[in-house]
């Protein structure tokens, strides 16, 4: 745990370096400003431009100086980084489920610490679905936002619908090359009993892949797998694989939820990054 507070605590001030830059918008090809002039209602939120009202703006990209779009100057406020403080800009960390066992340890750990940690209710009943430390705010249960649903399928539907395109950071991660690292990876936690289990040198036996969860062993193509992973990816332990699987299901994850909030945006014009 020492080791995950410390890493996000990096990434926050990384992430913050990059948000505070604020170059200039960079002057525009004379195409960009003709279609700039000619644009007569927000991309934003529809709306024409009226005088003072609605003011027509060049909404740019901070980081860059690149420009982005024609927007009103209401809609340009609300798409500037948020912040959660002075100090601290908004950053949102999703966990994919779990939520009691997630935020146990990270409050249990951070308890007697400097940290101010303010709850997120769900507003239904007496649960917290998420709390804020410095300038991170944890979203416990990715599954409130992706219609319940186990990211096996969630990975397999966008799969089957768009092929390997939208899975931009598990292709950074794993290439191209592989299509097992969109099937179901087999790990089962209740055989992990205790840390020796991590040393062991081979799979378990496919006896030993049961889902007590599930009430289901796994399948001989699954188990096959599971088998080709781990000597593809030179595993020589069972932390190697454990390793492997925990890696492969967070850019599976990051992808998901990248294309559901591309999704919201486009269909309903909210980041459910932005909850």
């Amino acid at each position: 745990m020492n080791e995950f507070i410390a890493h996000m605590h990096r990434e926050e001030q990384r992430i913050r370096s990059i948000l505070s830059t604020n170059k200039p918008l960079i002057d525009l090809p004379i195409e960009e400003m003709v279609k700039h002039e000619y644009t007569t209602a927000c991309i934003s939120c529809n709306q024409k431009f009226t005088g003072s009202a609605r003011i027509k703006t060049l909404h740019h990209y901070n980081v860059s100086g690149k420009y982005i779009a024609t927007v009103c100057h209401l809609c340009k406020l609300q798409l500037n980084y948020r912040r959660s403080s002075s100090e601290h800009f908004f950053i949102p960390c999703f966990f994919r489920s779990n939520v009691g066992i997630n935020s146990e340890m990270i409050i249990k750990y951070s308890q007697g610490k400097s940290a101010k940690i303010p709850m997120i209710s769900n507003n239904t009943d007496e649960k917290f679905i998420g709390f804020q430390m410095d300038g991170i705010r944890y979203i416990l249960d990715s599954f409130q936002f992706l219609q319940s649903s186990s990211l096996d399928n969630l990975v397999l539907n966008l799969y089957n619908d768009d092929g390997i395109e939208p899975f931009r950071y598990t292709r950074r991660t794993f290439g191209d090359s592989d299509p097992d690292i969109f099937r179901k990876f087999v790990f089962r936690y209740e055989y992990m009993t205790n840390r020796e289990i991590f040393k062991d040198a081979s799979l378990p036996p496919k006896e030993s892949f049961y889902s007590k969860l599930n009430t289901e062993f796994v399948t001989e193509e699954e188990y096959k797998c599971a088998q080709q992973m781990w000597n593809r990816y030179d595993c020589q332990t069972m932390e190697d694989y454990a390793e492997l699987h925990m890696k492969l299901e967070t850019v599976l994850f990051a992808d998901v939820f990248d294309q559901f909030r591309r999704f919201a945006i486009q269909q309903y014009r909210l980041d459910p990054a932005h909850c």
